[in-house]
């Protein structure tokens, strides 16, 4: 799922904010997984290159695209669904340990998940 991005908003609000320091405006990006919780969010690999999720209304969506990787997740209890590859979904605190950079195997399973999706993307 190709992106581009087009306004700021806060990703633990729905208010459009006036910049993020991780996200260039005009810029593309490739959806590493959707949550829908509210707000809903886009994972995308930002400037700096680390994984950072976005207020998906910072987007437009140029691709609607699904990875084949990607599998959905639905809490019943929460009413709350996301997308992502299966293998992250099965790592226990998967995105905590990635972005701590706590555990290699966890920051390989992303890079090769995330090669994987941008190699499939049209």
């Amino acid at each position: 799922m190709r992106l581009k991005a087009r306004k700021y908003f806060s990703a633990t609000s729905n208010k459009q904010v006036d910049h993020l320091s991780y996200l260039t405006l005009d810029k593309e990006y490739i959806a590493l997984g959707l949550d829908f919780d509210n707000p809903k969010l886009a994972y995308i690999e930002a400037d700096n290159g680390q994984p950072a999720y976005v207020n998906i209304d910072s987007f437009e969506i140029l691709s609607n695209y699904i990875p084949s990787a990607w599998v959905v997740d639905y809490n019943p209890k929460l009413q709350k669904a996301r997308l992502f590859p299966k293998t992250w979904l099965e790592a226990n605190s998967f995105w905590e340990k990635l972005i701590n950079q706590e555990d290699p195997k966890i920051v390989n399973l992303y890079c090769n998940e995330r090669d994987k999706i941008y190699a499939e993307e049209p």
